[in-house]
């Protein structure tokens, strides 16, 4: 990757955001292969959905320069898939797959014959997401050996934008569950201030207004001030849109 240049910050900026306000996760997968393409070069790309791997023949990745024959194989050759161990973290990772094997051992492998020489595949960046303990999906960027491996610094920039990607994906899997989004995670997507967190977190139990000021000992005003700044992040213009919002109110 070039040096990071002041339409890089906005396109990263840019990409931050509208995963944060993205409701569907075929859109947020493209989104970011889209963006992330404009700043960090790739051949191919995948972005898999953790439902992707339960139902394989419901199977709808995100892809870039992969055709459906390639996704077919991929469900042939899964098992051999020696990154899969990712599937099953605790948290979100960003790793080259030249960091965990050498050139020998990747190329030995069936896996490699298979998949990636056929297409010129030579190095590979997998992003493993995760929140809450749960996996949520995984994206891996390609190159060519031409190409050369991604850098450091490209690494680095993954790293920063995946955990905003892990929470885009728990939320839509929240919203399309049926159920009211759990207010903590809702939180966690505006970036609410520890305050307003509060606030929220008593709004959602039916405090009043007048309870809410007792226990956080504040006056009604600043309560109004902290609605006011939480239905702007939301998006919302008041308590029965945020509701909706959040699933509490069909």
């Amino acid at each position: 990757m070039k040096v990071l240049t002041k339409v890089h910050a906005i396109l990263i900026s840019d990409l931050i955001l509208k995963l944060h306000t993205l409701s569907d996760t075929q859109e947020i997968g493209k989104q970011f292969l889209e963006t992330i393409g404009e700043i960090i070069p790739y051949r191919a790309a995948t972005f898999y959905k953790n439902t992707d791997f339960e139902n394989q023949t419901d199977s709808s990745p995100v892809t870039i320069n992969i055709s459906c024959q390639d996704l077919d194989n991929y469900q042939t050759h899964y098992v051999t898939d020696y990154t899969k161990w990712m599937f099953s973290l605790s948290k979100s990772m960003v790793c080259r797959e030249s960091d965990l094997w050498s050139e020998k051992e990747r190329i030995s492998t069936s896996y490699y014959q298979t998949m990636y020489a056929p297409k010129q595949i030579h190095y590979a960046t997998i992003i493993s997401l995760v929140y809450n303990s749960q996996f949520l999906g995984c994206c891996s960027l390609y190159r060519n050996k031409t190409d050369g491996d991604f850098s450091n610094d490209e690494i680095f920039l993954l790293d920063l934008i995946k955990e905003h990607l892990a929470l885009a994906l728990a939320r839509c899997s929240s919203d399309t569950s049926g159920s009211a989004v759990d207010p903590h995670l809702f939180s966690d997507s505006l970036s609410l201030t520890g305050r307003e967190r509060e606030v929220l977190m008593l709004i959602v139990k039916g405090e009043s207004h007048e309870e809410i000021c007792t226990k956080l000992a504040i006056s009604i005003h600043t309560l109004k001030s902290h609605l006011q700044n939480i239905y702007q992040k939301a998006g919302v213009k008041g308590k029965l849109q945020l509701f909706h919002k959040m699933g509490i109110l069909k």
